[in-house]
């Protein structure tokens, strides 16, 4: 009788993986916030997905190797598809509107209602206190929620809508454990060509100047290699357990905003900022302490 082997969550790999793909998405949204003041939100996606698939698809073509590309679950594939493209698009449109330490707070957002999400879709337990710290994390997030100016607003919204995407794209990411990390990124650049295709028409300009160029090509590739550090870490480690290194983002948003646009960031966001990490830390405490006294029982 053939017996499968059931998935073991590699934890410390899996963090080390979600380390570098926040890194790698820190400086996706640099670039295409500095592309964004010329270029529509709509184009820089296509072209970082088609940037990323490029190469994947020539190497699959070289090799020969297509299992590479091979998937179970084509209705949950296409779903992450979806839900991915939706969240580069706000992403991009909130590093557009506003100062990225701004926005990576925003996006923080998805590390708090991840547990929450995961309760619904997962049937994951998740208990009063938990509750509370997830709703003491939100007043965090709504000390930075101080838009000034319909750009603001917008920007303002369109992050939390990218948290929300996030934060679902996570979750379901945690049912794809059979899939590759090859195969989930290559379908969902894939995927993000063929659905952003149909705007380039009126969206797009073209890159005339090697200065974009480059940075495209920065967009393309951080964003590429953190999507694949992103799917790998949440195959090898629970949601719980990555998604707090998000915040390590932020130090980058911070760096960034102050080296390139001289935007120091106020209190509020350092405030928030601490509120936020406070109350996902103590999510973490409390599964691992129900974990522990699971395996003890």
């Amino acid at each position: 009788m053939d017996h499968k082997q059931p998935h073991q969550d590699k934890v410390f790999i899996g963090i080390f993986f979600g380390v570098l793909a926040f890194f790698g998405f820190a400086v996706m949204s640099m670039g295409a916030k500095l592309l964004s003041d010329t270029h529509s939100v709509f184009e820089i996606s296509f072209y970082r997905c088609l940037i990323t698939l490029v190469p994947m698809g020539a190497y699959v073509l070289w090799s020969k190797r297509y299992a590479l590309i091979s998937v179970y679950n084509k209705k949950l594939v296409f779903l992450r598809v979806i839900l991915g493209i939706l969240a580069v698009l706000s992403t991009f449109g909130t590093a557009k509107y506003l100062p990225l330490a701004d926005a990576t707070l925003l996006f923080m957002m998805a590390t708090l209602i991840t547990p929450a999400f995961a309760f619904f879709a997962l049937s994951e337990r998740m208990g009063w206190r938990r509750w509370v710290a997830v709703c003491v994390g939100l007043i965090g997030v709504s000390l930075i929620l101080q838009p000034s100016g319909e750009l603001q607003i917008l920007g303002t919204a369109l992050g939390i809508f990218s948290a929300c995407m996030h934060s679902t794209a996570q979750v379901l990411l945690r049912t794809l454990k059979r899939e590759s990390s090859f195969a989930l990124t290559f379908y969902f650049v894939l995927g993000g060509i063929i659905l952003l295709a149909p705007f380039m028409p009126s969206k797009a300009i073209g890159f005339d100047n090697l200065n974009d160029i480059a940075i495209l090509m920065l967009v393309g590739i951080s964003g590429g290699l953190g999507q694949y550090c992103l799917a790998r870490a949440f195959t090898l480690a629970p949601a719980s357990s990555v998604s707090p290194f998000a915040y390590s983002g932020l130090i980058w948003a911070v760096i960034f905003d102050i080296a390139i646009w001289s935007v120091i960031p106020g209190y509020p966001v350092f405030i928030g900022a601490a509120i936020i990490v406070g109350a996902k830390l103590y999510i973490l405490h409390r599964e691992h302490a129900l974990q522990k006294k699971a395996n003890t029982t």
